[in-house]
């Protein structure tokens, strides 16, 4: 067998030849930006990184909104990448930054700029929702220099003066601020730890007891004459619509929080956002630092507090921020703390009561009433869906079917399913469809254990997709709930697990109000779908602190205060 014939010829020495295998292809090019997406303040920089792969030529051509270099209303960039603001905010304050390599001209990558207004220099009297802090609230180790600021929030009338209102923590150092500090805006996260324009000098702060229960987190400062907008001016809280939307007064007088109500502030991390009130009447305990990253840690319970449920309403810096309705820009509550996705803050006719003295109680100054332009993106409620699996699914449907025709029964009830609850993320319940025109009598909690979840709907019939406003809650409803959260909110929040306690609308039947608790969510912890006769709800978060309250994973913010080179800047939320 001519097994030779077979094998391939093999060059060697002088021997055989063969076709030198064809060059490989080289990769392409590859361009990337980091980070790819960042807010400044007029006038701030940020310096921006192009990673060029797969050439020796890593050279890049910086571009805004497609011109080289950048320039006009949208700002510059070096050939380094070293962003710099407009002096003062744009319209639009957006501006697109592009890396272009040189080594393929094709082939491109982009981040975004949002230009914050709060965060910058203002030209003439200031518009409050402003970066600002007081001077003295650094820390020195070392090498290192610690500073922290927050929100300016809102301007006060007491005695014929004029003041600042913030938070204890922000401009009163957490108790530590004595009569005559100087205040400046903006504060020292965005001068590099350095000095502002003077616009205030504290005043008075109610004090913070450290481990015990508070009233509220405010403190005030009067006021340097002429530095300041007379008319009560907040950044963004006009209802034109531009872009940004323009400074102006909040409503002058105040109203009380309701479950469901839109909020809106204006605070020099996040700037303009909206939420919904997801709980009032709630009790929580809150994390605080004493001193500017430094100090130990303390705990404040405070009580009759609302929390707003949005992951994008508030960052850690927004702390002294004004919120107010945003369909009339009534002054609602003081936002002074959060979670990863939640926002607390103390209701402002609390916050006016602990300000008086023998001048008087403070109060707003400001305007007419007037609707908030609130961004789209931010005004929803964050959500907790947890996926049921197929065994809890099976379980629920066979107690589903054993109960329909009971529940059919009722001449209201119109349909009987399987699905989740909302009050309880990650169980099930067994949902009934309720005509919203009969009324149903008393229907079951829970059947079995398993929580019900009440949809009220019209009868069924082939049409259009439809819209309908939430139920609001009865003040008579509220108040039955809130006197079962105050008898039971002791024995709640003996547990570790357990922060906050407060009144919120059911999502499982909407119009009746829940007991909601909030519970870290590192923690393992259950809850009765009903006590004293109310429905429950569970939310889990991260605690409530005043300081860092994102989670920003490998890219964290200036914590309290803000900036780092040297030093370290923090924002105070």
């Amino acid at each position: 067998m001519a097994v030779a014939a077979f094998l391939p010829v093999l060059g060697c020495g002088g021997g055989g030849s063969s076709a030198a295998p064809p060059a490989p292809t080289p990769a392409a090019v590859t361009i990337s930006v980091k980070p790819g997406s960042a807010d400044v303040g007029p006038g701030q920089t940020q310096q921006f990184t192009a990673t060029v792969a797969n050439s020796t030529n890593t050279a890049v051509t910086w571009k805004i909104n497609g011109t080289t270099g950048g320039g006009g209303t949208a700002g510059t960039i070096s050939p380094s990448g070293l962003y710099t603001a407009p002096p003062t905010t744009p319209s639009p304050n957006t501006a697109t930054i592009t890396a272009v390599a040189k080594a393929d001209t094709s082939k491109k990558a982009t981040a975004g700029i949002l230009i914050v207004p709060n965060r910058g220099q203002q030209v003439g009297p200031l518009a409050l929702g402003a970066s600002g802090g007081n001077q003295q609230d650094f820390h020195i180790s070392g090498n290192t220099e610690t500073c922290c600021s927050g929100t300016l929030g809102a301007l006060l009338s007491r005695g014929g003066n004029l003041y600042v209102l913030s938070n204890n923590h922000v401009i009163g150092r957490e108790n530590q601020a004595k009569s005559g500090e100087q205040i400046d805006s903006p504060g020292m996260v965005d001068t590099n730890c350095g000095s502002g324009t003077p616009v205030a000098l504290f005043s008075q702060a109610v004090p913070l007891p450290p481990n015990g229960t508070g009233t509220v987190d405010a403190a005030i400062a009067q006021i340097v004459p002429g530095t300041v907008d007379a008319s009560g001016s907040i950044l963004e809280l006009d209802g034109a619509g531009g872009s940004p939307p323009g400074a102006a007064p909040p409503a002058s007088t105040p109203q009380s929080p309701a479950v469901g109500m839109t909020l809106a502030k204006s605070g020099r991390t996040t700037g303009l956002t909206c939420g919904p009130i997801q709980s009032i009447n709630t009790t929580v305990s809150v994390d605080y630092q004493q001193g500017c990253g430094s100090g130990t840690s303390f705990k404040v319970t405070f009580n009759n507090q609302i929390m707003v449920n949005s992951v994008a309403f508030s960052d850690s810096g927004d702390s002294g921020s004004l919120m107010v309705n945003s369909t009339n820009a009534a002054p609602v509550a003081l936002l002074y703390g959060g979670s990863n996705n939640t926002t607390v803050g103390n209701p402002i006719n609390d916050v006016l009561g602990a300000l008086s003295n023998a001048q008087g109680t403070p109060t707003i100054v400001g305007g007419a009433q007037h609707s908030v332009a609130c961004p789209a993106s931010n005004t929803g409620a964050s959500t907790q869906k947890v996926q049921l699996s197929q065994a809890v699914l099976a379980r629920t449907t066979a107690l589903s079917n054993r109960y329909s025709a009971i529940l059919m029964n009722n001449p209201a009830v119109l349909g009987v399913g399987v699905g989740a609850s909302d009050d309880s993320p990650g169980d099930p319940a067994i949902i009934l469809y309720v005509d919203s025109g009969k009324k149903a009598g008393p229907l079951p909690v829970t059947i079995e254990g398993v929580r019900t979840k009440i949809v009220q709907t019209t009868p069924f019939a082939a049409r259009s997709a439809q819209a309908s406003a939430p139920t609001a809650l009865s003040p008579a409803e509220v108040l039955r709930v809130a006197a079962i959260k105050q008898r039971r909110v002791p024995e709640l929040m003996k547990n570790p697990a357990v922060f906050a306690v407060g009144v919120a609308g059911s999502e499982d039947n909407p119009g009746e109000a829940a007991l909601i608790v909030y519970v870290d969510q590192s923690s393992a912890f259950t809850l009765p779908a009903v006590m004293d006769g109310a429905r429950t709800k569970i939310f889990r978060t991260t605690r409530i602190r005043t300081f860092d309250w994102k989670q920003h994973g490998n890219n964290p913010p200036p914590r309290s205060c803000s900036v780092q080179k040297a030093q370290d800047i923090l924002p105070k939320f």
